[in-house]
């Protein structure tokens, strides 16, 4: 380090002498630097060549890095890898403590969920029955839904989606257990009201069951971008809510005459403000319940084509299903900036 900085400073003092020797020759500053312009052009040449060459590797390493980041089986042993680091790591430093943490640098500007206000808890009041609607503007979704804190039901979201076309109890058990893509994919959540060992076990029994109700959510980076093309984002979603990458599905059977009895609940992880259930075949009845006191349940059945849409950090959910035969849903969730 020493020898360069001796060996910079020597050509500086001799850079300096070169210039000083030109001006008592009697050049001109204008002259000097044309004389200067070959050497200044090569240094030129060299600073430019050298930044092309770092952001040639910068963007070779972002280009490598997208590449494993999207393909599952780099994206699992990157995934095994990071866990085995982690747990070196415990003798050394309790990492737990920051594993519920989602922020953390703190932004003074930022205002958490801080749950239903007083407003909110008079709006839930005084809306006795959820509005169903067509032709939903993002305007009025935002203004006297989402910021209001009031469910909706929106008639007409799904009716050029392929879901509404191809989707049964056969269908679904074929997708799950014999397509490529999703027959390996772990669903991070699944429940049933019946004994079961798992969603595989499950969907390969699903039509000897007389009456149940089950929902599982789909978190494999290829079977949700797969699962996509099923449905769109509703059309009613203002811009203002960003998409989970997340996707679910809620199937279940009943008979009429044990309709009233088998009630699965389900309440979507809090990580999202807003969730959309959208019917597409048979009929479920869902129950919505307020963190407000004093705020009735809100209970509504939605048919085939009905999407519903609610915050999830204020109103909690219950469904069944109703009016016998086969009964599929699917949805996602999504959230915003206060």
């Amino acid at each position: 380090m020493t020898s360069e900085r001796s060996t910079l400073e020597d050509i500086d003092r001799q850079l300096n002498d070169a210039v000083s020797f030109c001006k008592s020759e009697g050049l001109s500053t204008t002259e000097v630097t044309k004389s200067a312009k070959p050497i200044l052009d090569w240094a030129n040449r060299k600073r430019r060549g050298k930044r092309l060459r770092n952001f040639l590797k910068f963007a070779l390493l972002v280009a490598v890095a997208a590449f494993l980041w999207e393909s599952e089986t780099s994206y699992r042993w990157l995934s095994i890898g990071l866990k085995m680091l982690q747990m070196q790591l415990l003798p050394y430093w309790d990492w737990t403590s920051l594993f519920e943490i989602s922020c953390i640098v703190s932004n003074p500007y930022y205002v958490g969920d801080l749950g239903p206000t007083e407003q909110d808890c008079k709006w839930m009041n005084d809306y006795q029955d959820v509005h169903r609607l067509k032709g939903l503007s993002h305007d009025n979704m935002t203004n006297n839904y989402i910021l209001r804190n009031l469910p909706v039901i929106v008639l007409d979201a799904t009716a050029d989606w392929p879901a509404t076309e191809k989707f049964s109890f056969s269908y679904l058990q074929k997708l799950y257990l014999e397509d490529e893509v999703y027959k390996d994919c772990r669903s991070c959540t699944f429940v049933a009201n019946i004994p079961t060992l798992g969603k595989t076990e499950f969907l390969k029994s699903i039509n000897t069951y007389d009456s149940f109700n089950s929902h599982w959510m789909n978190c494999e980076v290829s079977c949700m971008k797969s699962f996509r093309k099923y449905y769109r984002r509703p059309y009613f979603i203002p811009p203002m809510v960003g998409s989970s990458q997340q996707n679910f599905v809620i199937a279940g059977k009943v008979s009429e005459d044990k309709s009233a009895t088998l009630v699965a609940a389900q309440n979507f992880p809090a990580v999202d403000k807003m969730t959309w259930i959208s019917q597409i075949r048979g009929q479920l009845h869902v129950t919505l319940r307020s963190e407000c006191k004093g705020v009735r349940d809100i209970e509504e059945i939605i048919s085939a084509g009905d999407t519903l849409a609610f915050n999830n950090n204020i109103w909690w959910l219950s469904y069944r299903s109703t009016g016998g035969g086969e009964s599929i849903a699917l949805g996602s969730t999504g959230s915003w900036d206060n």
